[in-house]
């Protein structure tokens, strides 16, 4: 190509007012590489510079190109051309764009330089790319990378990709940092090295190698280790009731031996170590593991100790075994634990009954406990018995409150002896043969006893009897029958109480009946005023015997009729002529 031609092609190559595929087309024709490079350096369009780029030779333009251009794509061009180490280590020195970064990595063979930069990036991501290169070039090389000599942010990034327990081991066997370790310890997997590492390292490194290891392994593992707070932390991961027994024997940390115990589940061990354990710690969290109702209730009736028998008590359901617990036990809090769980009323009263206590100081708290008892007792029959048995007055008293079967009641009534006992048994009665016959015994007074009577019968004695004018106005009271009322008039020799029962009475046929049986002439005439019906008033004249009374009616009459017989039939003079002047 003539000179005229290479001419014309660099002034359009130059021009940048020109197309792009015609300046590289020209560009392409372009012979000086010195004129191409001036162009890949300086023109403002990138894809031009990159076009210069991919046209040039010469390594040492392109890395000038690759070390200085502004554009990623750019330096990429250039740098794909170049086959230089030296120049590929001053390139990776300098490149930000990650892309180009991953290249040149690939592309350097250089262990020594790539362990530097892997060293001098460590916190970079390009050091993963790095560290993937060594390994792959020469893995004993990238396990060196592991010594303290390089950065620990180096050699935490390097734990990742290794291939060997054996080396991980080693860093969290020697002095490290714990982030190191932390970091190692994620990527074994080898059994051997897990348990040494929870044998021996401290917790935070010892609960990731946990965290790897199968439950059947912990419970081996947990005799050699050597920290308690691992220890711990193994237990609670442990079920095997076996292994947990061991433990729960043998190991000279509490904690871990309390641990081992609250999720023992074997009764016959849980019931050992609550038995024979010299902690009493320990014995009392067996006892409260135990559900075996024969083991607890041979703690709670035969252990020494008063607190692990209370335990015992807490969680024994067989009421017959607390029940002997109650009466036989010489720790008080003990009985009434054992006394709150028993609801057989038979039970409870055998305990309130029984006279084998430990009176004396502790009297007022037995005492407690047969009351508790008898709160809880519903069975009348069991609560007669009581009361008829109890030699405690406040247990009898508390029996007879809860009693209402009037039969049961009036029996204790005829046994008692206490009058506060018996006046609440009375008060309790409520059927009304048995208050009489309470009454009629001498038990109650008539005048408290009324209130709670309404068998009129039975009143209409009191009012006919001899009690006090009080008394019987009281029981008149409570008299509603007509009947009884008449017959109360008629034959009750005192004249206050036979005008009150007339009062009551409203049936004129009753009235009628006073007029004509009664012989008290209060009553007689009293019963007159009282009736309103003309023909009672007749019936009064022609049945009535007592002179006055027939007056006092033929007064208050005016059938013509009635009166004109009267006047010429009656026998009565005065009677005749009261009825003749009535008809004048």
């Amino acid at each position: 190509m003539d000179s005229e031609t290479q001419k014309n092609c660099i002034e359009t190559a130059k021009d940048e007012s020109i197309d792009f595929d015609e300046r590289c087309r020209a560009m392409d024709e372009i012979q000086d590489e010195s004129v191409i490079y001036e162009i890949a350096r300086n023109d403002s369009f990138w894809p031009i510079r990159a076009h210069g780029a991919k046209n040039i030779t010469s390594e040492e333009m392109l890395a000038e190109i690759a070390l200085n251009d502004p554009n990623y794509n750019v330096r990429f061009e250039a740098i794909q051309k170049i086959d230089n180490q030296e120049i590929f280590r001053q390139l990776l020195k300098k490149e930000k764009f990650w892309r180009i970064q991953e290249y040149l990595i690939k592309r350097i063979d250089d262990i020594g330089f790539l362990m530097e930069c892997a060293n001098e990036n460590a916190s970079r991501d390009i050091c993963e790319d790095i560290l993937i290169k060594i390994r792959d070039l020469n893995y004993f090389s990238f396990v060196k990378l592991l010594d303290s000599q390089y950065s620990t942010d180096l050699r935490i990034r390097a734990c990742k990709y290794v291939r060997h327990d054996y080396f991980l081991n080693e860093i969290i066997t020697f002095d490290n940092p714990k982030e190191l370790k932390l970091e190692a310890i994620k990527y074994i997997t080898a059994l051997c090295y897990l348990e040494d590492i929870v044998a021996y390292q401290d917790l935070d490194i010892a609960k990731i190698a946990i965290s790897k290891m199968k439950k059947d392994n912990l419970k081996y593992v947990i005799r050699r280790c050597q920290n308690p707070h691992t220890r711990r932390e193994i237990c609670k991961l442990i079920d095997d009731d076996d292994a947990l027994g061991i433990i729960a024997h043998e190991d000279s940390d509490f904690e871990v031996r309390m641990i081992a115990v609250s999720k023992l589940k074997n009764q016959e061990i849980l019931f050992g170590i609550a038995s024979y354990d010299f902690n009493n710690a320990i014995r009392q969290k067996a006892i409260s593991r135990l559900t075996d109702q024969d083991a607890l209730k041979e703690i709670a009736l035969y252990d020494l100790d008063s607190n692990m028998r209370l335990n015992a008590v807490a969680r024994l359901t067989d009421e017959k075994a607390l029940c002997k617990i109650v009466l036989n036990d010489s720790n008080i809090h003990v009985s009434l634990l054992a006394a709150e769980k028993i609801h057989d009323e038979n039970l409870l009263k055998s305990i309130v009954l029984t006279s084998d206590w430990g009176f004396g100081d502790n009297d007022q708290v037995y005492s407690k406990l047969r009351m508790g008892a008898v709160k809880k007792i519903t069975d009348e029959k069991i609560l007669s018995d009581i009361a008829l048995n109890s030699q405690s007055f406040d247990v009898r008293l508390n029996a007879v409150s809860k009693i209402h079967d009037s039969e049961k009641l009036y029996n204790i009534i005829q046994n008692e002896f206490s009058q506060p006992i018996i006046d609440r048994a009375i008060e309790n009665v409520t059927d009304e043969a048995i208050l009489e016959k309470l009454v009629r015994e001498g038990y109650i007074d008539v005048s408290e006893s009324l209130d709670r009577l309404s068998d009129e019968n039975f009143l209409v004695n009191i009012v006919l009897g001899d009690e006090s004018i009080e008394l019987k106005t009281k029981a008149l009271n409570g008299i509603k029958n007509e009947m009884n009322l008449t017959h109360i008039v008629c034959m009750c020799d005192d004249w206050q109480i036979r005008r009150k029962a007339i009062e009551k009475i409203e049936d004129e046929a009753f009235l009628l009946d006073v007029c004509c049986n009664s012989n008290y002439d209060d009553v007689l005439f009293a019963a007159v005023e009282r009736i309103k019906s003309e023909d009672i008033l007749v019936r009064v004249i022609y049945s009535a015997s007592n002179a006055e009374v027939r007056k006092s009616a033929l007064l208050k009459i005016s059938d013509k009729s009635v009166l004109k017989d009267l006047a010429q039939n009656d026998k009565d003079d005065e009677i005749r002529a009261i009825a003749k002047e009535a008809l004048s």
